[in-house]
């Protein structure tokens, strides 16, 4: 069996309905499709923040051009 642990959210309305959806049209559980989105949104802030990591620690862009290049890009996925 899997390590898991619970975990409490509170989402506004319209994501629940949308959540909602996706898990019938899924043929699976809210508890299954939430997961999955959790688990898929910590991965790739963990590979930005690698990726941010390893450009600071580079001497081929200066910090402050690495930041603004990071910060203009940091919202494009929703």
């Amino acid at each position: 069996m899997p390590d898991t642990a619970v975990l409490t959210v509170r989402l506004s309305r319209e994501i629940k309905e949308s959540l909602e959806r996706i898990a019938e049209d899924a043929h699976r559980s809210k508890s299954f499709v939430a997961s999955v989105a959790v688990e898929s949104y910590v991965k790739r802030q963990i590979w930005w923040r690698e990726k941010i990591d390893a450009a600071r620690q580079s001497d081929l862009v200066p910090e402050d051009e690495m930041d603004a290049f990071f910060a203009a890009r940091s919202d494009v996925a929703p």
